[in-house]
């Protein structure tokens, strides 16, 4: 309990005593502890939103957070966990305090049914709140022999949930000592820290947006300028490249429609990313890279081949006439082992690509007047 003491001296019968009066005050202490914790809860839950507000979207936001919890616990640890396919859980963010040793390389790709006891919990209680885990913990259990080589004997987690219910991720407090009962903050804050990881998946989406090409499906000229620069700071031991033009595609434009044009990019596209898998870039409306960093020269030299009969088939297959590589598309390829320049080399593919594309127009004009 609490009191207020009052003391005075008084005089009874010439002698002076000490009257006191006790008030009990103890609901009027705790009801002032209540608001100073829902202050402090409510000014910690401001400090975290503006945080995750300041952020662009790099996860450098959340990991600001997790300090800001961390302190607001006095704990050892504050964590993220997410959720990824095949039932996976892992430690994407970490926030230690100092003397603290990072768990955060020991607890990736962990089994979701490792977490079967949690998500139980998070079902039925909305929460997790371990005390005294090596009392209350069974010691063969898969739970205590995770927790106890970090050191952990007790903790708080609560489920992060998508719009849909699901649960995405869990945010956790190793050893708290400090508003160990306060469960508030960790609850209001899941709301927050999914629209957080909702805005990392989209601008992850379109930065990959801002590097694919929507018709085709393979990289873009961004792409391609990002590869260049990589390039030049880490030259390949050898380096191979293929550009393609499209023969005829303003014609098949004109004539057939730009649907119809559309889709003979798109077999273009198909036809180059067999024979080099994930190293295409569409460059322009009818130019395509392929890239072939670390290949030697024989094996490049099976690719281009490969390459030119895929396309003098494509030609037997749509009926044109000399079914020929050369029908369909224009090629200049390049390679080199220990390239000292390769934008040297894609200008010399350049260069050969439009010579023989000049040939091409050239051979179709003189059949035209014959």
């Amino acid at each position: 309990r609490y009191y207020v003491c009052q003391d005075k001296l008084i005089e009874v019968d010439g002698a002076t005593l000490r009257l006191e009066i006790a008030s009990d005050s103890s609901e009027e202490v705790e009801q002032r502890s209540t608001l100073q914790a829902r202050l402090d809860v409510e000014r910690t839950l401001v400090r975290c939103a503006r945080t995750l507000s300041s952020d662009a979207g790099g996860g450098k936001g959340i990991g600001e957070l997790l300090c800001v919890l961390g302190e607001f616990y006095d704990a050892d640890r504050s964590y993220l966990f997410e959720s990824s396919p095949g039932n996976i859980m892992s430690n994407t963010y970490e926030w230690c305090a100092p003397d603290i040793s990072p768990e955060i390389e020991n607890l990736q790709g962990i089994p979701l049914a490792t977490f079967g006891n949690w998500l139980e919990s998070f079902e039925s209680a909305g929460m997790v709140h371990i005390v005294d885990a090596e009392r209350t913990l069974d010691h063969d259990s898969e739970e205590y022999r995770t927790l106890s080589p970090q050191g952990i004997d007790s903790l708080l987690a609560v489920p992060v949930r998508s719009e849909r219910g699901e649960i995405t991720a869990f945010l956790g407090i190793d050893n708290p000592r400090r508003n160990t009962e306060e469960f508030m903050l960790l609850r209001s804050l899941t709301y927050f820290i999914q629209n957080e990881l909702e805005k990392r998946e989209l601008l992850q989406r379109l930065s990959e947006l801002s590097r694919v090409d929507s018709l085709t499906g393979v990289n873009n000229r961004n792409r391609y300028l990002e590869v260049l620069g990589e390039l030049d700071e880490n030259p390949p031991a050898s380096f191979g490249a293929v550009l393609i033009d499209l023969n005829d595609l303003k014609l098949a434009n004109d004539t057939l429609g730009h649907s119809f044009g559309d889709l003979k990019i798109r077999r273009v596209s198909d036809l180059v990313c067999q024979l080099f898998p994930g190293s295409v870039y569409r460059i322009g409306g009818d130019e395509f890279v392929a890239l072939a960093p670390g290949v030697d020269e024989a094996a490049f030299g099976r690719m281009v081949e490969n390459l030119n009969r895929a396309f003098a088939n494509e030609c037997d297959r749509v009926g044109l006439e000399e079914g020929t590589a050369e029908r369909f598309v224009s090629l200049g390829t390049q390679w080199a082992e220990n390239p000292s320049d390769v934008r040297a080399m894609l200008l010399a593919a350049d260069a050969q690509m439009y010579e023989r594309k000049r040939m091409f127009h050239l051979g179709k004009a003189l059949v035209g007047m014959t």
